[in-house]
């Protein structure tokens, strides 16, 4: 090797160990032998690096060590011609191999500075939502009759969607026999626009809507404009904090990490140290964590984590905010457009300060009235969660201030918590300001507790106070357990400890034979009241068919009893739900029938539907019938005439796996995509388009008029001079790749030529064969 490779490391230089704060024999850098070896670092390739041989032992410069990850002292780099013997170095273990000019170093974890390896487990990337046009109707139509007398009620959403874009309005028709009620005629309910930035969670919307309540505030019912975060929009963005598992590998290993004893993560690590970032594991509350190294050797070490989850807290850095603006809607449901005189605005905001800490503020206001405050959500280790605000307002000249202070704690089948909140006389909201009035004392406690011996037992305490009113208290005792895997039996006590005091008991009993039926078996005694009541349930099934349900109770109350009940009938289609039944109610007999469903107008083409709530798609099968497509490995139907087919229940900006079962394709069908993933917006639709082609190909056996085969290499071509040249083969066998029914082909063969018709294309079950065909002579 060529020694000035080495630089200046080779012009006399004494070898001094420094940095083991010892000396070595010192040795002429004449005597030295210079290498460049292939680096092997805990068993991980770390390529070819210059090192020399002196007295036998490998040496090399600091800042060699330092590009190889290892850490140095600082003092040994006040010369950078020093050598230093790798023999000499604690911690590390070095082994030349002269034959293979390699060297493999084994070093202690915590000399290694390389970065830690970083494994992001359970997070998916931001799925692109695919854009498209189209029009949405929903509609549920009944109609009720009794003693000659009749309401006819509808409700409709009209829903058009491009892209992020969506616009809907929803309202409600009601008309009924005899005297004119209040609430006859068309109502409309909401109408809005709302225009989605996904890369940016946020949502824009104009018109009706909510506005954003806080911990202090309530939320109301507004026309107007409002944009804001919409985690809606990433739903693979884990927004919590989650705990990081910190470990270190000697030698590069497989680990896998536990979460309350199930397997979360298995996957390799390199040497040194790493990090797990397992996602969401969705304990929600206190849990056990068990990281499990195993190394190349098979040797096996573990680490042992105590770990607390919780959504309440936003992780470090992250950021929700909303504002809105308008005027508060007023009578929804009875008046189309009543609103407010009164503008008002508001705004809220969430920001992760730490992933323990979560803090808050909330501002609204309008003419004469304002409302803001402050809170904070923390997590306090593995003791749980503790959360407190304060805030104050001012209305018509008055002032008022309202804290509340809460903690939650939940994990191994146990679950407790509590709220104290105080407002004064004079403190309200925006909700406040508009009819609903403000609470001046909620105090809430909750325990719970699991187990498969005792079942899930839970006691609720409420006290809470409205302006002019007593206060309301009550404590409630519920017990819930399956007995086995088809009956299950509960029960729940009331006590009010306040006004009347009055107490309720609830007993039930429900047997699920399998997994369509239900039937249930209730007692109830509350306030002299005794009922039991019986129910029997079929719902229908989500492919389609008839379901039904059978309620029937009786009251007794002061000596008299009362038999009531009601009957449902449900048949569910591919294009809706058809409903029927009948009511008794203190003797006074009713009836209904209704219909509910959807119409999709979409890329030129009227799909009825069921009722869609969420997202959907059309997928086009090139135009190719009766193909199955599936919805998550499970059919969901099968393409009409058209080769068209409206798949819903699809969830916005997820990715959706669409697929084409090939197996259930004839022979006669060519597919080159058997999946795709559809990524719908926010109530919209996608097109999704499947490749999908008939195969047309057609074998013959040709003859001549006398029946003998058309000698092999004749040429066959068609007589309009379409395609390309085709030729005989054996026997008469004639291959056509794309066939022509009807058309006409020309065969020049030793002696003239012929003429043949390209016969009908065989049923599928012949796969192409389409027997003998004659060629006639010219």
């Amino acid at each position: 090797m060529d020694a000035s490779m080495l630089g200046a490391a080779a012009d006399e230089q004494v070898f001094s160990p420094s940095i083991l704060g010892t000396t070595a024999p010192s040795q002429s850098a004449d005597d030295a032998t210079p290498l460049i070896l292939q680096v092997r670092i805990n068993g991980m390739d770390a390529g070819l690096h210059q090192f020399a041989l002196i007295a036998g032992e490998v040496c090399t410069r600091p800042e060699t060590l330092r590009s190889l990850g290892l850490s140095i002292p600082a003092g040994s780099t006040e010369d950078r011609q020093t050598l230093v013997s790798l023999s000499r170095i604690a911690g590390v273990s070095a082994t030349y191999n002269a034959g293979e000019q390699s060297l493999d170093l084994m070093v202690q974890p915590q000399m290694l500075t390389f970065a830690p390896t970083r494994r992001s487990l359970g997070t998916r990337a931001a799925a692109v939502a695919q854009s498209a046009q189209g029009l949405l109707v929903n509609y549920d139509a009944s109609i009720v009759f009794g003693r000659g007398n009749y309401t006819i009620s509808g409700f409709n959403e009209l829903r058009y969607f491009n892209g992020n874009m969506v616009i809907n309005s929803t309202g409600m028709l009601r008309e009924s026999s005899g005297a004119r009620q209040r609430t006859d005629g068309f109502t409309r309910l909401d109408s809005a626009l709302s225009w989605s930035w996904p890369e940016s969670r946020i949502t824009a919307r104009l018109g009706d809507t909510l506005t954003v309540a806080s911990r202090w505030t309530r939320t109301t019912r507004m026309g107007g404009v409002q944009i804001g975060t919409n985690n809606l929009l990433q739903p693979y963005l884990i927004t919590a904090p989650l705990p990081s598992f910190l470990g270190s590998a000697t030698l590069p290993s497989k680990v896998d990490l536990f979460i309350n004893g199930a397997r979360r993560y298995t996957g390799d690590v390199p040497a040194g140290p790493f990090v797990l970032e397992p996602g969401y594991s969705r304990i929600n509350g206190a849990g056990d964590a068990q990281v499990l190294l195993t190394d190349v050797t098979g040797r096996t070490t573990s680490i042992d984590f105590r770990i607390y989850e919780t959504p309440l807290l936003l992780r470090q850095g992250l950021v929700e905010w909303s504002a809105e603006a308008g005027v508060a809607r007023r009578r929804w449901g009875i008046s189309s457009f009543d609103y407010g005189n009164d503008p008002f605005g508001s705004a809220d905001v969430r920001y992760g300060l730490t992933n323990w800490l979560t803090l808050e503020g909330h501002a609204e206001g309008s003419d004469g009235f304002v409302n803001g405050g402050a809170g904070a959500s923390a997590r306090l280790g593995l003791l749980g969660v503790i959360t407190a605000s304060g805030s104050a307002s001012r209305a018509d000249g008055r002032s008022g201030s309202n804290f509340t202070v809460g903690y939650s704690w939940m994990g191994h089948g146990l679950r407790v918590g509590g709220e104290i909140m105080r407002a004064s006389r004079h403190y309200t909201d925006l909700a406040g300001r508009n009819g609903a009035p403000y609470p001046r004392e909620r105090d809430l406690a909750y325990a719970s507790i699991y187990g498969r011996v005792i079942g899930s037992i839970g006691i609720n305490y409420v006290s809470q106070r409205y302006p002019d009113y007593e206060r309301y208290r009550y404590v409630e005792l519920a017990w819930n357990k399956p007995i086995s895997r088809e009956w299950w039996i509960g029960a729940r006590a009331q006590k009010g400890l306040s006004g009347d005091r009055g107490e309720a008991v609830f007993l039930s009993l429900t047997w699920s034979p399998n997994r369509r039926d239900d039937v249930s078996l209730g007692f109830q005694k509350q306030d002299g009241q005794t009922r039991v009541d019986l129910n029997v349930r079929r719902p229908a099934p989500l492919e389609g068919g008839l379901g039904w349900n059978l309620n029937v109770w009786n009251t007794q109350a002061d000596g008299d009893s009362d038999l009531q009940g009601t009957g449902r009938l449900e048949y569910r289609t591919r294009y809706g739900d058809a409903s029927a039944g009948a009511n008794i109610y203190n003797g006074d007999p009713t009836g209904y029938v209704g219909y509910r469903g959807s119409i999709v107008l979409m890329d030129g083409g009227v799909y009825p539907a069921r009722t869609i709530y969420d997202s959907f798609a059309v997928v086009s099968t090139s135009g190719v019938p009766d193909v199955p497509v599936q919805l998550f490995n499970r059919e969901f139907g099968r393409t009409n005439k058209y080769g068209k087919l409206l798949v819903t229940g699809l969830n916005a900006y997820q990715r959706n796996d669409l697929a084409i079962d090939p197996d259930e394709l004839p022979p006669s069908i060519a597919i080159t995509q058997i999946h795709q993933e559809a990524v719908p917006a926010d109530r919209a639709g996608v097109l999704v388009h499947f490749p999908v082609d008939e195969v047309r190909s057609m074998l013959l056996t040709l003859v001549d008029a006398s029946g003998g085969f058309i000698p092999e290499g004749s040429r066959v071509r068609y007589a309009d001079g379409a395609g390309g040249p085709m030729a005989v083969g054996f026997d008469g066998q004639f291959y056509m790749e794309e066939a022509r029914p009807g058309a006409q082909v020309i065969v020049t063969r030793e002696g003239g030529e012929c003429r043949a018709t390209v016969p009908p294309m065989p049923p599928v079950e012949q796969a192409g064969r389409a027997g003998v065909v004659i060629c006639n002579g010219t």
